[in-house]
Formats: C-alpha cells, structure tokens, sequence
C-alpha cells in the first residue's frame, strides 16, 4: 500500500505536529491512571468532555505512530495489529464506559451513578469516577 501523500507537506507538518502532543499525552494520561491520581478526575462532573478529551487522547497516539509509519512504507500487519492493540487496550482501561448503580455509604440514603471502564467493571483496575459523597 503506497502512502506518499503522507510526506507532502501539509501532510508532514501534521505528522510532526501531532505525534510530540499526542504521545506526551498518552504518556501523561498514563501515569495519572497507574499512580491512581485525582488530577484525572479534574471536572468529573462533567463525564461528556471528559469522555471525550480522554477518548481523543487515547486515539490520537496510536493513529499518530501509525501515520508516521506509513508515511516511511513501515507499516505491515504486525505492526498494524500492535497499534489496535495498544488502541484496545487503553481505551478498555482509560475511558469510563460503563455506568453501575451503586448506594451511597450507610449515613446517606439513595443511589449514585459510577463511571467505570470496561477493565474496572470487570477485573476491578483502571479508570473510574469515584464520586460518592452525600449531596
């Protein structure tokens, strides 16, 4: 598969532009999740732009390093099944999909939505709202 317009030059500019920004971050989002920091959760009353931002995040490092790839004629199947991969995974990990009923803790009455992932709904790691607090 012939990829040359990738190395025209608004095509290269993007290229270069957008694997730096996306990769620090990815990398950033990263270690936020793995060292279970709030800054994560910054605004997470507003689960939409969060969803968002973060969804754009972990789509945009993998299609970077892909484009990059492509443009040099690098790319193949094994590589191109390593960035789905690494695409599947983050998301299934970062971005909270899943909304689970919970109650609050025993001095509040009611239920409260969570945000979870699909990773945390099912083996109990990776990114979720935990947001319980009496209103």
């Amino acid at each position: 598969m012939q990829f040359a317009f990738l190395n025209r030059q608004p095509w290269r500019r993007f290229r270069q532009a957008l694997l730096p920004f996306s990769s620090a971050a990815f990398f950033l989002l990263i270690s936020l999740l793995v060292s279970w920091s709030t800054l994560v959760y910054l605004g997470a009353g507003h689960v939409v732009p969060y969803l968002v931002a973060v969804g754009l995040v972990v789509l945009l490092f993998p299609m970077a390093i892909g484009l990059n790839l492509a443009a040099k004629n690098m790319i193949g199947l094994t590589t191109g099944t390593l960035l789905v991969a690494v695409f599947v995974l983050t998301f299934s990990i970062a971005v909270p999909l899943v909304a689970v009923q919970k109650s609050y803790p025993v001095h509040c009455p009611g239920t409260f939505t969570e945000w979870q992932s699909i990773s945390y709904y099912l083996f109990g790691f990776g990114s979720h709202f935990d947001l319980a607090g009496c209103s």
